[in-house]
């Protein structure tokens, strides 16, 4: 075991874990499988740019799916298991459950997802990903000129006052 501190994450031995959480683990693993209608999805999926998502982009956001699909799954048999056995789980203990199953190092290196560790987040990752499907998982900075620092207005003057004959100076194209 290692405490978390800054810049370094906290190690649990397995065996120290309570056993809710290893169950959870264990199960939550099982319901997970490889998405092959996101990646489809994904890989055809065209940017406000005209663009399409890089390789690396389409495998990350394809794992991200396939776990939240698992979690999806997973869910939904905890809801019915509950229904019938009659014992309640919070939705903060579920969450905290999966949130500790997904943060696990084993479970990040064999599915390499970049979700949110914290319990609310995830959740309000998992919901936007049920309300609006794959598309919710991609980065809504992809296509966008935000970071372009001469905007197509600006970049229209600037060839205009370069096709002049005279070439003006600063002071010249400035209105005070």
């Amino acid at each position: 075991m290692r405490r978390a501190s800054k810049g370094c994450s906290a190690l649990y031995e397995y065996a120290s874990l309570p056993l809710r959480i290893r169950r959870a683990w264990e199960e939550l693993h099982d319901f997970i499988h490889y998405d092959d209608k996101a990646r489809s999805f994904y890989s055809e999926m065209v940017l406000p740019s005209g663009d399409t998502l890089t390789a690396s982009d389409v495998q990350k956001y394809t794992l991200n799916a396939s776990v939240l699909g698992g979690v999806r799954e997973y869910i939904s048999s905890k809801l019915v298991a509950r229904s019938f056995s009659g014992r309640k789980t919070t939705k903060k203990e579920l969450w905290s459950a999966i949130s500790a199953s997904i943060d696990d190092g084993e479970f990040r290196k064999a599915w390499e997802h970049t979700l949110p560790t914290f319990p609310a987040k995830l959740r309000a990752k998992y919901e936007k990903f049920i309300a609006d499907g794959y598309a919710s998982l991609v980065h809504l900075g992809f296509g966008n000129n935000n970071s372009r620092k001469v905007t197509q207005q600006i970049e229209r003057l600037l060839w205009a006052l370069y096709t002049m004959p005279n070439k003006p100076f600063g002071l010249e194209t400035h209105d005070y």
